[in-house]
């Protein structure tokens, strides 16, 4: 029986990571992570009520271990900062923690041949991330993204690239210490010994293969990314692989006598290193120049929330305030070309830290700190992989936001996973073996039916949550035909499920705006503010705050979202249509020749509309100057 659920567990974890990543419901709202983030949390969570039904009927051990406490310690003071700390808005990637920290422990405990497995399923996911890709370039699948042409499954390049960049280091390291990957199967086959030697052959051939074609396929996609930081991150785990076996120092000291020759070659490289830094952030000045931006409005709201932060998943409800402030009394014009609407700091770690504060930052660093013992003089073979693939998500996420994309969380947690495997040599925190025996038969049959019934309710919420978000995609291809009313009426199915949702609150409010219905827009926005500040919310403020003759409130909103996109011609163009409705002069040339002296960053026909309406309001009021006098 403990073999046909090893053999099931393998299938299933097989499936989750390499079919995950190119999982998508069309039929919902953001559909590309929205459909992933789903299906995980059934497969995981009903797997965890399976299990524990299982352990009901044999005993087990429980062992904790260093790492194992401060990542619960962690856990738990997330969970207090969230929920009793601060205002709570609609989360997955909460209940995506707290499953991913499930299926950690599960990886642990799982016997380690199966950790080899769980490698080849991630690289064939990549394998299929890659072809998906070629499709797109060649234009026989579509891209998830409005303007770039390469996503594979995901919605934006950016954690494509991070993805594939991950696995290419994943796949190298397998390829590496393919020696030590041989598996021998005879001991699970009851077949003649010829048979047995060539299926034991061609799962071998497979384990070398796949890491190959893992390597070629992602090579050939990753450069036409145009990501930077996934190249970084690329770079960064592959000279990590490499190092295990060349040791550079040597290699030189060994060739080079002469110590002035040693120094120059080190300092060329050292220039090498530099210039290329360099050539990639001139690569794209203005995409690094916008990190900058916002890590340095990042930083200002870490110091306003030093200690505790701003709560988990919480960054969105902050951030563009933040911004609006920061260009409210200020306005470099290289950088009002750059500021846009952010919803992820482009640094985790930075991220992680405006909403945790300083305390989960600490908790944090002590849990890297116990991750490098638990991986110290292991000589497990899988460790490599695991370490140098942990590393370039580490680089990546210094420039990128992995630690918000579920397929790359689910590949980080079995890194984890695999390096925390080499804890069971040593000395358990905590160790109890749990006799199943002494507990009553009744008691067992009332938890079962307690965890049936959890688990009956929990995949009722999910799927209400499916309907809520198909009806929530229904509800925007209504508003984009400007069919409002149906729009609405599919907006309103949605929000009893939706209520704390800050981007589907954003969306309703437009659509209440464009519909008429004033009142209840400000009602969503104001509630929805909580959750996700944006300009959009502040737009839509403004269009019915003007509609109902409240025109202060109009302008504080216009000038808030202006403010939050300095470099926006819309926010500005609303703001100029105001004025002339309330008919202040002064205001009205003050604001044209703003739009007039805008540098247009994407030309559209919307922007050229807006210019020539501006440029032409200024000439009205030129020839009724001259008139005058």
């Amino acid at each position: 029986m403990k073999k046909n659920a090893i053999f099931l567990f393998n299938i299933l974890a097989f499936s989750l990571f390499s079919i995950l990543p190119s999982f998508e419901i069309e039929a919902l709202k953001d559909s590309t992570e929205i459909s992933k983030s789903l299906l995980f949390l059934f497969i995981i969570f009903n797997l965890v009520v399976i299990i524990t039904c299982i352990h009901f009927y044999t005993n087990f051990h429980i062992r904790l271990y260093r790492f194992d406490v401060i990542l619960l310690i962690i856990t738990s003071y997330i969970t207090i900062n969230r929920y009793l700390l601060h205002t709570v808005p609609f989360s997955i990637n909460y209940y995506e923690f707290i499953c991913l920290l499930a299926l950690f422990f599960i990886l642990r405990s799982i016997p380690r041949k199966t950790h080899l497995y769980i490698f080849l399923a991630i690289i064939i996911g990549g394998i299929i991330q890659a072809a998906q890709g070629q499709f797109q370039l060649l234009g026989y699948l579509h891209s998830k993204h409005a303007i770039f042409n390469l996503t594979g499954s995901f919605s934006n390049p950016g954690p494509y690239a991070g993805y594939l960049a991950s696995v290419f280091v994943l796949s190298l390291g397998i390829y590496s210490t393919r020696k030590l990957n041989n598996i021998d199967i005879s001991s699970e086959n009851n077949s003649t010994k010829q048979t047995r030697k060539k299926i034991n052959q061609l799962v071998n051939s497979i384990i070398k293969l796949v890491p190959t074609m893992g390597m070629l396929s992602i090579l050939i996609i990753l450069p036409v990314t145009q990501s930077r930081s996934a190249w970084i991150a690329a770079i960064s785990g592959t000279t990590y692989i490499l190092c295990q076996y060349v040791n550079v120092h040597s290699l030189i000291k060994n060739h080079v006598r002469n110590t002035i020759k040693r120094r120059f070659i080190y300092f060329i490289s050292l220039c090498v290193v530099i210039i290329s830094l360099y050539e990639l952030y001139d690569y794209k000045t203005a995409s690094a120049d916008s990190r900058l931006l916002i890590w340095r409005i990042t930083i200002s709201m870490i110091k306003d929330h030093p200690l505790i932060g701003l709560g988990f998943d919480n960054f969105k409800s902050s951030y563009m305030a933040y911004q609006s402030k920061y260009f409210s009394k200020q306005r470099p014009v290289e950088e009002v070309k750059i500021a846009g609407d952010v919803d992820y700091a482009f640094n985790d770690l930075i991220q992680f830290t405006s909403e945790n504060g300083l305390i989960g930052t600490i908790g944090l660093f002590f849990l890297v700190l116990s991750l490098f013992k638990a991986s110290k003089n292991s000589n497990y073979e899988h460790l490599l992989p695991a370490r140098a693939s942990l590393l370039s998500l580490f680089i990546f996420a210094l420039f990128s936001y992995p630690i918000q994309i579920l397929s790359i969380k689910l590949t980080l947690v079995s890194y984890l996973a695999v390096i925390t495997y080499s804890l069971g040599r040593s000395q358990p925190v905590y160790s109890k073996m749990i006799d199943i025996t002494k507990v009553p038969s009744k008691t067992k049959m009332v938890l079962i039916f307690s965890l049936f019934c959890l688990s009956i309710y929990t995949n009722r919420k999910l799927n209400q949550l499916k309907n809520a978000y198909n009806a929530w995609e229904q509800a925007y291809s209504y508003y984009l035909n400007q069919n409002y009313d149906l729009s609405i009426s599919f907006f309103a199915k949605a929000y009893p499920y939706l209520y704390n949702n800050g981007p589907f609150l954003m969306q309703y409010s437009k659509a209440l705006s464009m519909g008429n219905n004033h009142i209840k827009t400000l009602i969503l926005v104001n509630q929805g503010l909580k959750y996700y500040c944006n300009s959009v919310m502040y737009i839509a403020a403004g269009d019915s705050y003007k509609n109902l003759k409240r025109y202060s409130e109009a302008e504080r909103a216009y000038i808030t979202a202006s403010n939050m996109l300095p470099g926006g011609f819309y926010p500005k163009y609303l703001l100029l249509k105001l004025y002339i409705e309330m008919g202040l002069e002064d205001q009205i040339r003050k604001t044209a020749k703003d739009l007039t002296s805008m540098e247009i960053k994407i030309h559209s026909i919307a922007t050229q509309q807006i210019l020539f309406e501006a440029e032409e309001v200024l000439e009205k009021r030129t020839i009724q100057n001259i008139r005058k006098k």
